[in-house]
């Protein structure tokens, strides 16, 4: 059964493990997350919290036949989803709707592998330039220029580690993805953003790909125009955002600028309108919903459907990354029941902008499932 971290037991769907074992899902086959300590994940590690070995004492080989790796793809083609937690917006999603990108039919999952690129996660530096509640609680940003500090030692010592690695991927002719950052800012992490200029200035296997995370803040054209040769790697571009007003933005995105967040969204607009990214395939904006912002949910997703180049919004709910108490994360999490604003979150689910196709709902699908079923007939 899925682990269920994220709600109660007794919400789950009864039928959940009998829909999940018609299905596997890609992601971790072709997904490789190091963190802060060099251990691999398969997945984002608060969906699917494993490690399969560890990029300073492992080589490629060895990570990809661990034990523990082959254990959980040899249950995903069964349909076995026991490692993975009810917290994946793909689970939620899938349960909600019937269907996600990520999972296929079993007898048709081998097939689809081969499709999807390697994907490396780049999350072992934390380093951004604001501190968001739903992430931390005080800034972080490591210097890799500092060799008299252990931590930026020890994640000198993890990055070329994945360096080497990503560099054997693509000698055996595959395709890699490098998705920086799940943990901090691509723009911000001085490590990140000193690797992407020292890639704008090599010559660059045609088989490598990128996808950008980042709060937006420092995502300006002149940092845009230091990593121009880039442009054509670029397959994703993920921006948070987590606010539709200066108020809220000051208080879930603590340190940024609004205005210059918007300024830079509008110059990212007219780049894929005008082809500037001509490999962009998806373009997200993304909303973390918790306490201080949910009330901005309808407006955040009317502002950002306003982007024609904009590719989804993404909605998904705050997660317990273990930097909040238990008792300050159930206060943010309203969505979970006893809490007095969840009534009023399924409220404003309810409204038909949700329904827009460029909207993903992730592990907010079933509440608003259950939301829609409320309605009076």
């Amino acid at each position: 059964m899925v682990r269920i971290v994220a709600q109660n037991p007794q919400d789950y769907p009864q039928d959940a493990d009998l829909r999940l074992s018609k299905v596997g899902c890609v992601v971790p086959f072709r997904t490789m997350e190091i963190s802060e300590y060099g251990h691999v994940s398969l997945c984002c590690h608060t969906w699917l919290p494993e490690y399969c070995g560890n990029v300073l004492t492992d080589s490629l080989e060895e990570i990809l036949q661990n034990s523990k790796r082959q254990e959980i793809l040899s249950g995903m083609r069964r349909g076995c989803f026991d490692h993975c937690t009810d917290h994946c917006p793909s689970i939620d999603q899938f349960l909600a709707t019937g269907s996600t990108p990520r999972f296929l039919p079993l007898d048709q999952l081998d097939q689809g592998i081969d499709m999807f690129d390697y994907t490396i996660n780049f999350i072992y530096d934390e380093s951004c330039n604001l501190t968001c509640p739903s992430c931390r609680k005080h800034l972080i940003v490591h210097r890799p220029d500092d060799l008299s500090n252990p931590v930026s030692m020890r994640l000198l010592g993890i990055h070329d580690r994945v360096k080497q690695m990503v560099q054997l991927l693509l000698d055996q002719g595959h395709v890699v993805k490098l998705n920086i950052t799940g943990s901090g800012d691509a723009f911000a992490s001085p490590l990140y953003w000193s690797y992407l200029k020292e890639l704008a200035g090599q010559q660059l296997s045609p088989n490598l790909k990128l996808s950008l995370n980042t709060n937006g803040v420092l995502m300006t054209e002149r940092s845009w125009n230091e990593i121009r040769p880039l442009w054509p790697l670029i397959k994703i571009i993920s921006v948070s955002v987590d606010a539709a007003t200066d108020d809220t933005y000051k208080k879930v995105r603590r340190g940024g600028n609004f205005q210059r967040l918007v300024a830079n969204l509008d110059h990212l607009n007219v780049m894929i309108a005008r082809g500037d990214l001509p490999n962009l395939n998806t373009y997200t904006t993304n909303f973390i919903v918790q306490r201080d912002n949910f009330r901005e949910l309808k407006q955040f997703v009317e502002w950002q459907l306003q982007y024609q180049t904009l590719s989804v919004v993404w909605l998904n709910q705050i997660a317990q990354w273990n930097h909040l108490s238990d008792d300050e994360y159930a206060d943010m999490a309203i969505w979970r029941d006893g809490n007095s604003q969840r009534s009023e979150l399924c409220d404003l689910l309810r409204d038909p902008v949700f329904d827009d196709p460029r909207v993903y709902l992730g592990n907010l699908s079933g509440i608003r499932m259950e939301a829609l079923q409320q309605l009076p007939i």
